[in-house]
């Protein structure tokens, strides 16, 4: 089984980030799974992919070995302690939480934005759950300027 991770950032540090996930078996996609969040960071989000990889994982297919590719040289590095981690400690937290229960899966560095299909998937579910929680934010901040819904439609202020 792969598991191919993305995650990413729109006005990074702090602003909108997103993260994803593409499970492949034979050579096809079987399952995905993605998320945004307000105020984050980049390294936040290819991290938090990795750790829903491996929740989903955990829940999933426990007993199947795993190897789970992310083009974040930051989170194989830290990931399989060749570098020291400083910060996210939270999510290096989570992360160990299920790594351990996994001794079976590996963790891979794979280049980004060259050409490996499940890669851009991943990147794509990204990029969508960016712009759906940007659109979001901007409908919120259109409500607070202009007025507010009500079950009749939008009264304007």
């Amino acid at each position: 089984m792969e598991i191919f991770t993305d995650g990413g950032c729109i006005e990074n540090p702090g602003g909108i980030g997103s993260w994803a996930f593409v499970v492949v078996e034979n050579g096809q996609a079987v399952f995905t799974k993605a998320g945004a969040e307000l105020e984050t960071t980049n390294n936040r989000m290819e991290l938090t992919a990795v750790i829903e990889a491996l929740k989903w994982h955990a829940l999933s297919m426990f007993y199947q070995s795993v190897s789970i590719y992310t083009d974040s040289d930051l989170t194989v590095k830290c990931g399989n302690r060749l570098w020291k981690r400083k910060k996210n400690l939270d999510l290096w937290a989570a992360f160990d939480k299920y790594r351990p229960h996994h001794d079976h899966a590996r963790l891979v560095w794979v280049k980004g934005h060259a050409g490996n299909v499940w890669n851009e998937m991943a990147d794509q579910l990204c990029t969508a759950e960016m712009q759906a929680l940007l659109a979001w934010r901007e409908g919120q901040r259109l409500k607070t300027c202009f007025g507010r819904a009500t079950p009749e439609g939008l009264e304007i202020a």
